[in-house]
């Protein structure tokens, strides 16, 4: 389930419930277990790092780290924020800047509820920054 999950959305997941029904109830009976299995993985042990882990590298992606996310939220503030005020599709596009290079977005953050940067500070960099034109330029190796 996480496999496909990663390999449809380019993250994992948070929780079992983003998981649809359907395909848990499907795949469940593929493998001969109850759908009730997959309520009762842990979310929060070593088996979920390892298999996120796994996942990552089978597709070629590595976890954002602090550096991505600055560079992200610097993107963001330059490219974005000044022609885009819509938090959702500002969210998008970071999403699909993180497929693009390769990265794993981290969990959503309290202030985006999507995404892998804090909006508000990249709304905060555009504004000390005269919300700079959009440029070209590509901030992510």
């Amino acid at each position: 389930m996480l496999l496909k999950f990663f390999e449809v959305e380019a993250r994992s997941p948070e929780n079992a419930g983003e998981i649809p029904v359907p395909g848990v109830s499907y795949v469940a009976q593929q493998v001969k277990v109850t759908a009730e299995e997959w309520a009762a993985y842990d979310w929060s042990g070593r088996a979920i790092k390892r298999h996120r882990t796994e996942i990552r590298g089978a597709f070629g992606f590595r976890e954002c780290t602090r550096e991505d996310q600055a560079r992200l939220a610097e993107w963001l503030a330059v490219e974005l924020c000044g022609v885009e005020l819509s938090r959702d599709r500002l969210a998008d596009a970071v999403v699909a800047r993180c497929r693009e290079d390769r990265l794993e977005p981290p969990t959503p953050g309290p202030t985006t509820g999507a995404g892998p940067c804090s909006l508000a500070s990249a709304r905060s960099l555009a504004c000390r920054n005269g919300r700079p034109a959009r440029t070209s330029r590509k901030l992510l190796p």
